[in-house]
């Protein structure tokens, strides 16, 4: 491991033999002073049953890089060896932080252990008969959660159960969506549920007033599979949107960079998404040292970023874009035009 992902771990990393029970991991860590091992709400996840409730319901719920790091971890357990792969940082994030996985630093190297108890777990529960069958259905339910937050930001449960039983033979309860959405939403993801919605997770609570003052009483776009499908992924911006290739093509005259361009058109889509100010689009062209003291280039931004946003989905028009909104409502969105300024 480099020196920088031992910075990016070093909260998580417990300097001690490694041990393979429940009960010694957390002794191990409760020794190190780690909170996140149960030391918050009366050590809730130091209790064995219920960790292994919540770990069967990760089982069963979790995708595949979850799934796959976890085997990792098993097999590393099992033959005692340490781990010198390079670090997948998101799914150990999630399990070590439901405490599914330990990670000890000992006599220079690290040991990814998963406790043994946890391990002869997973085998019983994926060797079961249906378990093929809800994995996939629970996972058909996190990407339709995960879609549906990235088009509206947030949205009752009500209208989850909606959407979903209008685009699926398989029906599903109000009971049935609340008890999976708030299970799931104890491993990370992408959505938090309160007050009967689910919510992005960038959104806390007052931007989430806000947005419902904003969409409360709006109807919703109502989404197909192909655009569920493609809103279910966490990098969910589709390259072929309309009025994108023309926007990247001119602002590659300015920024050379490919990774850079990529995180620049990132931040424009992000600003579409969210209606975000002519002041906040400005201070992101700022950032990437763009001439917004050119009028030329002003008015050419202007006419492609509107052409664009009129093809983005947008959490206050309750997931609608522009185009579709004013088909809908009769009402257009106002022309975006950056700020007359002089910026030496």
């Amino acid at each position: 491991m480099s020196t920088y992902d031992k910075w990016m771990f070093d909260d998580y990393i417990i300097e001690a033999k490694p041990a393979y029970t429940h009960d010694e991991c957390i002794e191990a860590a409760k020794e190190r002073g780690m909170s996140m091992y149960g030391d918050e709400d009366d050590g809730y996840l130091q209790k064995k049953e219920n960790l292994m409730k919540l770990f069967c319901n990760w089982v069963y719920m979790c995708g595949d890089e979850e799934r796959i790091f976890f085997q990792q971890a098993i097999e590393l357990t099992e033959k005692r060896e340490p781990w010198v792969e390079d670090v997948n940082q998101y799914p150990f994030f999630i399990l070590s932080l439901c405490n599914f996985v330990y990670l000890f630093s000992y006599e220079d190297n690290w040991h990814l252990v998963a406790p043994v108890e946890l391990i002869e777990t997973y085998r019983e529960v994926i060797a079961k008969d249906d378990f093929a069958e809800k994995n996939l259905y629970y996972r058909d339910l996190h990407d339709y959660a995960t879609a549906l937050c990235n088009l509206f930001g947030t949205l009752e449960i009500d209208r989850f159960v909606d959407i979903w039983n209008q685009l699926r033979k398989d029906k599903i309860t109000y009971e049935e969506a609340e008890g999976f959405l708030y299970a799931r939403a104890c491993f990370h993801s992408v959505y938090y549920c309160e007050f009967d919605c689910i919510i992005h997770n960038s959104l806390n609570e007052d931007d989430f007033d806000e947005l419902m003052k904003k969409t409360g009483v709006m109807d919703h776009y109502m989404p197909t599979k192909s655009v569920i499908k493609a809103y279910a992924n966490d990098d969910y911006m589709d390259p072929d949107l309309n009025g994108q290739k023309a926007l990247k093509e001119y602002l590659s005259i300015y920024v050379s960079d490919s990774d850079t361009l990529e995180s620049l058109l990132a931040e424009i889509f992000m600003s579409c998404e969210h209606m975000s100010s002519p002041e906040e689009v400005q201070d992101v062209l700022l950032d990437y040292e763009l001439p917004i003291d050119d009028m030329d280039f002003c008015k050419t931004f202007e006419r492609l970023y509107n052409s664009f946003r009129d093809n983005v989905h947008i959490w206050e028009l309750c997931g609608f874009t522009p185009r579709q909104y004013k088909v809908e409502t009769g009402e257009g969105v106002p022309w975006f035009a950056l700020p007359k300024t002089d910026v030496d």
